[in-house]
């Protein structure tokens, strides 16, 4: 009795927080979590992924608590964007609004005005139960764990169905401006590297002109030091010819002056053996005077 008395204990959300789940809820990952759960285990432990997540930077909720203020924003983004379009006197805009556009603004259960009651109708019901399995008879973790596991045998819900007809009449593509940024950041680095990679060629042209440029010059110096080697070998030969060519000189004119004392040695020794011929035999002897 007194616990059906007890008053509920109030979850205070800071701004902070609220901007964190929102960053946490917004990510891919999380998205297609809910996007592929096929019943409430399955959603349930999608939210207790964004739990752990918000227990990362110090922010210590339950399931439930987290569930339940998801709906609220969703709520409050509804009509904030419901009395955007009946007035077009500017209010001041609400801080998550960025956000919530980021996660809700392509959701199709919120944004066609065709589709906004059936849809929101049916998304706040199953905010109520997934927060009603999750709640069960107290707040704790574990409870919404054994309350998501004997709820497994609710029939599943038609939330991927009716996403996949909502998206064939309206033609809208879920986180489209998530694909944009995606693909600007894409584009970005895709630039960069084009331009790095412009940098690196035309650097590398410099240093491929600057070789070339080097062994043209030492092609020219060795060509210039082969050039002065061969003048070089070639006045050592024509010196060396012309030192021949006065030792041959010298060595002819020696070769003549011993042939002439040759031949003049002959004729006298020729000319004294035909006096000795004419000297008589028996005869007093016969001075010769040379």
């Amino acid at each position: 009795m007194a616990s059906k008395t007890q008053k509920k204990k109030t979850i205070v959300w800071t701004d902070e927080d609220v901007g964190l789940l929102l960053d946490v809820f917004a990510e891919e990952t999380i998205q297609i979590g809910l996007e592929k759960a096929k019943c409430p285990k399955d959603k349930n432990a999608v939210y207790l992924e964004v739990q752990k997540k918000l227990e990362q930077h110090r922010i210590i909720k339950t399931v439930a608590a987290i569930t339940d203020k998801l709906k609220k924003l969703r709520a409050k983004y509804k009509d904030v964007k419901d009395a955007a379009k009946k007035s077009e006197n500017s209010r001041k805009p609400w801080k998550f609004m960025e956000q919530m556009d980021m996660i809700f603004k392509d959701n199709p259960t919120i944004d066609p005005p065709h589709l906004c009651d059936s849809s929101s109708s049916d998304h706040h019901s199953e905010l109520d139960n997934e927060s009603s399995l999750e709640n069960g008879t107290g707040t704790s973790d574990n409870s919404s764990e054994l309350n998501s596991e004997k709820g497994s045998d609710v029939v599943p819900d038609d939330r991927s169905s009716e996403r996949k007809r909502s998206k064939y009449i309206t033609g809208a593509t879920p986180k489209s401006s998530k694909k944009t940024k995606l693909e600007k950041s894409i584009e970005t680095v895709c630039l960069s590297l084009r331009e790095s990679s412009e940098a690196e060629m035309k650097r590398f042209e410099e240093m491929e002109e600057k070789r070339h440029d080097r062994e043209l010059k030492f092609r020219l110096e060795m060509r210039r030091e082969e050039r002065g080697h061969e003048l070089r070998v070639l006045q050592m030969m024509m010196q060396t010819a012309v030192t021949l060519n006065g030792q041959l000189q010298d060595s002819r004119n020696l070769s003549i002056v011993l042939v002439d004392k040759r031949i003049t040695t002959c004729n006298f020794e020729s000319k004294l053996q035909t006096k000795k011929e004419n000297i008589p035999r028996g005869g007093s002897k016969v001075n010769v005077v040379y």
